[in-house]
Formats: C-alpha cells, structure tokens, sequence
C-alpha cells in the first residue's frame, strides 16, 4: 500500500507530470444545420458527438461516474497512458464489482483508498493482478493503483485517490504507484469531504481496519456512531458514461419527435406521416460537472420553409426590419462597431431596401430565428425594437465578442444566449427554455428581464452587477441554475423558484437578494460572503455559504468540518412563513423568520454555525416566540421539536 514516508529522489528517474489548468466545459464544435425532407419521409439521424465535445476530457480516453454517500466524483481514465490498468479497472466497473465497495482507508491531505471491501467487510473478487504502468506523477487529483509493498507488478482491485499532491512520496515507491486517471470538476470537493470525515478503530468489521502506526484511518459519517452500513462511506455505483449527456426537444412534436439512442448520443428525428410544417430542434449536452451548451435547428417538412439571413451594422443595412407571421414589425439595428447578422424563418421570402437604408423581410410564417453578432467591443450596442409595445420572440441570440449593450425591452428570448465575449447590459421582456451564457469577465453584467422567467438557466463568468426579474422559475433545482462569482444586486419581484445559484467567487460573493414573494425549491450555495437576504416566505430550500458538500439525507453540517472556508450570512429576514428550509455559515448574524412552523413530521431543519448574534421568530407550533441572541457556543444549540439551532 501507498505509504506516507519521505524519499531521496534518483537522477534519471523521469516522470511526466499532469499540466496544471482549468478544466474546460461541454462545447459546441460545429453547427447543426437545417434539415428539409418530404412528408412522411424516413427517421432521420444525427451523431451528436459531431457537433458537441468536452475539451477537458482527451480524446479515446473512458469516463467513469463513481456515485458515493457523499456525493459523485467523475474520472477520466487515461486508455492510452495506462492501458492494461484500465483495462483491468473496466473489468471491475462493468461487471459491478465495485458497487457497495467501501472506502476503507482515508489519511488526511494524502489519499482516499477503495475497491477491496464491502459494507460486510468483506473482500470482493480479485480479478488477478496487473503489470506496473508508472508514467504520470501522483499529482493531487489523480487516481492510482494501489500494491503490495515491494512488488511493483501486485496491483488488482485497490485504487486510490490523491487528495495531496503525492509526487515526492509515491513516485519513486515500489516502482511508482501507476496513475490511470484523474477526478473531473467538482469530484475533488466529494473526495476532500471523504478525506476529512472522522476515522475509527474499524477492527470489528474487519482486522484491516485497524489503526495503521498507532492511528485510526477507517473513516465513517459520525465518529460517534458503529460499523453499520449506514455509517460507512460507499461507493453505491461505479458505471461507465458518455463524456457529454444530452437531451433533446421539439416545439412541434405532433410533426418531428426527437429521440436518444441506446448509446445515448445518436439523435433520431421521427417524422408523424402526413403532416407538414417545421419545428426547431433543441439538443443541449451537459458535461459531468454540469456544464451545458445548446444548439436549436429547424427542420422542414414537406414545405418551401427556409432561413435567409441580413447584415445591419458594418457591412450591412442601417437596420434590418422583420414583419413576424402575427403582423408584429421588429427592427433590428447596431450602434458602434460591429455587425449583427438576422436569420429569419418562414416561407416565400421577400426582401425590400427602405429609403432610410433599412432592408424589410416579409414573407409567409416569418419568425426571427437567430441575431449573431460580430466585431463588437464594449461600446457596441444590440438594440431590438418593435412597434406599438408589441412583443417579438426570438430563437437564439450569439455574440462573438465583448458587447455594451443588447436591448430589447420587448423581445421575448425562447432559446439561448451564447456570448463568447462579456456584456454589460442586457434588457428583456422575458426569457425562457434556455441558457445564457457569458463567457468572459472582462465587465460585469447587469441583467433585467421586466417578465417572467421560465425554465431557464444563467452562467456568467463575469460577476453580476444586477439582476432584476419579475419571477424566476426554473424546471428543477437540479437542471436550473444560476451560476457566477458574484452578484451585486437580485431582484425578484415576485417569485424565486426551482433553481440552484453558485456563487464561487471569494470575499462578498452576494451583497443583496429580495424576492417579494415565493423562494421555494432553491439551493443557493456560496464560497463567500452574504450580506442581505429577503424574503416573503421560503419553503424547502437550502442558504449556504462556505459549506461542504455532505453526506446524502444530511440537511445541516454536525462537525466543525462542514465548514469549507470562514464565511458570514450577515442578515436573513423571511416576512411570512419559514418551512423545511436550511441555513449554515460560519457565522450568522441576524436572522429574522417571521414564522416557523417547527413541527416537520420528524425531518429535521433549521440553522448551523460557528456562531449566530441573533434569531427571532414565532413558533407556529407551540404559539410561542423564539428569541436567542449571542450564541457562541454548543451549549447554546437549542431544539424546537423540528427546527434546530445548531452551534458547532
């Protein structure tokens, strides 16, 4: 096994080690394309790996999900550094082997060690041993066999993780330990929890798990809890994947439904016999950290439905004009450098120069498809105007560079926002079904959508100055988020619902939030600090600021250890009802629920801190007041049937 003891390196011993970088994100590589094809034409198919990759994986190499109590921790499997290693690796995930295999062995700062052992303590097959494939450093974040001291060619079921960078303890062991593969995106977070879960004397489950020179290094979900299974840390399920996970739509499936094959990137378009029209297609890829990106196309079928494209701007018309299929008129025009290139769907396209040099589209079924927009800076502006108020909705907006502006206080957006470059004010009417993308942070953006938005998605490399919405409603706090450094400003008038925000910028990631109505069915996670959170109520719902991630079914952290970084929730203020909702930070100050209901049919909610100035509710159960001020310690942690106030 992988020892902790200093070594003298050996000249000539050379050992490539992983390049340093941040891995990258689910990309579109090349477009997908209109299709036509007659009336009850043939399914169509599409690979969609063509179209989308995953730069931060190389290319050949194998993905694996290894799904824990504690969380998922993806890998990349180096098929071609270390090929036989996994090879054999493979042998045990596809023959499930390795599902409900414990992790056995965790020391501090150095590594988590699996693949041996169930929740029984006892040994799982042993497939045979591998020769030694030593070729790239244990760096922190790799994965590596383990052996048997002194044999170099021992390695069979055991594997590690490098939690530490390892180089100068484990490359020049026993041959160097063979490094097969790495963790990707948020795994390591998973892998650091495991690392600093408490360790036991595990003796009783199996003599292996006993202290190692005096020390325990069997670790458990609660130092003070047994070797039952449910105190164990698992491996539920270790299983191969696709590197990107897709998901399709139509807007139109009485004509074309989209499908997955069983491979999981084969896209079948399935034409209803008879009918004719178009719809557009949606296909977005998420990668395993949860990164997505998104392309729609249209497909006609059985009519002389087509896409013609204007330039306004640089090359182009002053302003491209578009008469919609409901009569509506919308102009699209540039201000400042750069060029916008308006793709327009219909049929029987006519196009006319106005005498102001404005080019007007008109046509039968005309609907605004796509605005891209190139050669811009940040004094450029995107400016979508219509008459009359009258809305204008439009597929898909892309910028190619850094941009000022885009306005549109009427324009609804119904796909994607992809910017490649930063932009510091966009204004809309509503937006839906999508996600925007910003993509530098060269300037902060400031976001207002006067409407609704629905099931749609933000992620902003650049921090957000503002953001204001009359209600954000997500598809699910598992598929919505709102995603930057920080955010200045988030107004929701209304409501704020089904939507996960991360925040992972240091210092005041979040100075103030207010949702007038509703935050329901939101996780909103932070590395740093809040100051000001309001709202109406808030139900089922999780406010944390530097926690860890914990063990499934945990709602709140119980150990000092839940706490990743040193971090304040400076003022909560909930104006109705508080239910089933948590609340942790390292400190909390003012936390004002106007009410609470403290019975939650035994799940247990509530508050979690190193220290908290000051609580103050009504307890709708017992028709009582909670007033705590000043808690500094744990015997200050106060139970409400329910609802607990946890100092830690």
């Amino acid at each position: 096994m992988p020892t902790s003891r200093s070594w003298r390196s050996t000249k000539g011993n050379q050992v490539e080690f992983l390049e340093s970088r941040t891995l990258l994100a689910a990309t579109v590589t090349a477009s997908l394309t209109n299709i036509s094809v007659a009336p009850s034409a043939s399914a169509t198919s599409i690979d969609l790996n063509s179209y989308f990759n995953d730069p931060a994986i190389a290319s050949g190499d194998t993905t694996v999900q290894v799904k824990t109590t504690n969380g998922d921790i993806p890998l990349e499997l180096f098929n071609s550094v270390a090929p036989n290693t996994v090879h054999n690796f493979l042998q045990y995930v596809d023959g499930g082997l390795y599902n409900g295999v414990i992790f056995h062995r965790t020391v501090p700062n150095f590594i988590d060690q699996t693949g041996a052992f169930n929740t029984a303590g006892q040994a799982i097959a042993n497939l045979g041993t591998v020769n030694n494939e030593f070729h790239l450093s244990n760096a922190a974040g790799t994965i590596a066999m383990n052996k048997l001291t002194g044999n170099p060619n021992s390695a069979s079921n055991q594997w590690f993780i490098n939690v530490g960078n390892n180089s100068s303890i484990l490359d020049a062991q026993n041959g160097g330990f063979t490094v097969f593969g790495k963790v990707l995106y948020n795994g390591m977070t998973v892998a650091t929890t495991i690392n600093s879960l408490p360790t036991i004397d595990g003796s009783a489950l199996n003599s292996q798990f006993g202290p190692q020179n005096g020390t325990n290094v069997f670790p458990v979900q609660s130092a003070s809890a047994s070797v039952a299974a449910s105190n164990l840390v698992i491996m539920n399920s270790v299983t191969t994947v696709q590197p990107l996970a897709f998901t399709v739509s139509s807007d139109n499936p009485q004509l074309v439904s989209p499908s997955l094959g069983s491979d999981g990137k084969t896209l079948s378009l399935t034409y209803v016999a008879g009918r004719k029209g178009w719809a557009h297609i949606k296909v977005m890829a998420t990668d395993l950290g949860g990164g997505t990106a998104s392309q729609t196309f249209r497909v006609n079928v059985g009519t002389t439905g087509d896409v013609t494209s204007v330039i306004a701007g640089a090359g182009g018309a002053k302003a491209v004009q578009v008469q919609q299929a409901d009569g509506t008129l919308a102009t699209i025009s540039m201000k400042g450098p750069g060029s916008a290139t308006v793709q327009v769907s219909g049929d029987s396209f006519t196009k006319a120069t106005q005498k102001n040099d404005t080019i007007l589209v008109s046509g039968m079924n005309d609907a605004l498809a796509t605005i891209s927009t190139t050669g811009t800076n940040h004094l450029s502006a995107l400016n979508i105007t219509t008459q009359r108020g009258r809305t204008v909705s439009i597929l898909q907006l892309n910028t190619r560079s850094d941009l000022g502006s885009i306005n549109g206080k009427n324009a609804i957006l119904t796909g994607d926002l992809n910017a490649v470059g930063s932009i510091k004010n966009i204004t809309l009417q509503a937006a839906q079904d999508g996600t925007i993308t910003i993509g530098t942070a060269s300037q902060p953006l400031t976001l207002k959508i006067s409407g609704a938005v629905s099931a749609e998605s933000l992620h902003s490399a650049a921090s957000i100055k503002s953001l204001s919405v009359s209600s954000w409603d997500g598809v699910s706090n598992s598929t919505s988020s709102i995603e930057a450094r920080s955010i200045g400003t988030f107004l929701a008038r209304n409501d704020l619902t089904n939507t996960t925000i991360q925040l992972n910028g240091s210092g005041t990631v979040l100075k103030s939030l207010i949702v007038g109505g509703t935050f329901s069915d939101v996780i909103l996670d932070s590395d740093g600090n809040m100051n000001s959170i309001v709202a109406g109520s808030v139900n089922n719902s999780q406010i944390f600021a530097g926690v860890t991630t914990l063990p499934a079914g945990q709602p709140l952290p119980n150990s000092a250890s839940g706490f990743s970084t040193s971090t304040t929730i400076k003022s909560l203020r909930v104006n109705a009802n508080f239910s089933n909702s948590n609340i942790a930070a390292q400190f909390l100050g003012r936390i004002a629920l106007r009410k609470v209901q403290t019975s939650n049919a035994g799940a247990a909610f509530g508050l979690a801190a190193h220290a908290i100035a000051n609580v103050s509710s009504f307890d709708q159960t017992t028709a009582s007041k909670i007033s705590l001020r000043n808690l500094t310690s744990s015997a200050a942690s106060k139970s409400y049937e329910d609802f607990d106030v946890e100092l830690l």
